[in-house]
């Protein structure tokens, strides 16, 4: 995911502009790869969900961009998200990756904005879309 990905991610949940510091995004960002390499595409996705949350670019939203950004790199990258909607908030709380919320698919023959889209119809209700 680019930091325009993730811009772009953020205006399709909001109503209203939403103050960001671009550094920060970028950072955020960045902690795809932050762990060394970018052959673990699970790892990749948890290490740019947690930067969002922990590291927080966005006066708002943080959470709701992580997981479509999550959800949206999984797809992009051929797995699928599989967590039920009343686990969503805990799952924020502390996010993981384990076989039991991602699953190998190949399925999925998008872009990331569509990507986005198909985790934001799955989730839209758990994240108060």
């Amino acid at each position: 995911l680019t930091v325009q990905d993730v811009l772009w991610t953020q205006s399709q949940t909001s109503s209203k502009p939403v103050e960001f510091r671009h550094t920060v995004l970028e950072e955020a960002v960045y902690h795809q790869y932050g762990y060394g390499g970018s052959h673990d595409v699970l790892a990749q996705a948890l290490e740019f969900v947690k930067a969002m949350i922990r590291l927080k670019p966005f006066d708002e939203g943080n959470e709701i961009v992580a997981f479509l950004g999550f959800g949206a790199f999984l797809l992009l990258n051929g797995y699928s998200l599989d967590l039920a909607e009343q686990d969503v908030a805990g799952w924020l709380k502390s996010p993981y990756v384990g076989p039991d919320i991602v699953k190998p698919s190949t399925h999925f023959h998008g872009g990331v904005r569509e990507a986005v889209a198909a985790t934001q119809a799955v989730y839209a209700k758990a994240l108060g879309l």
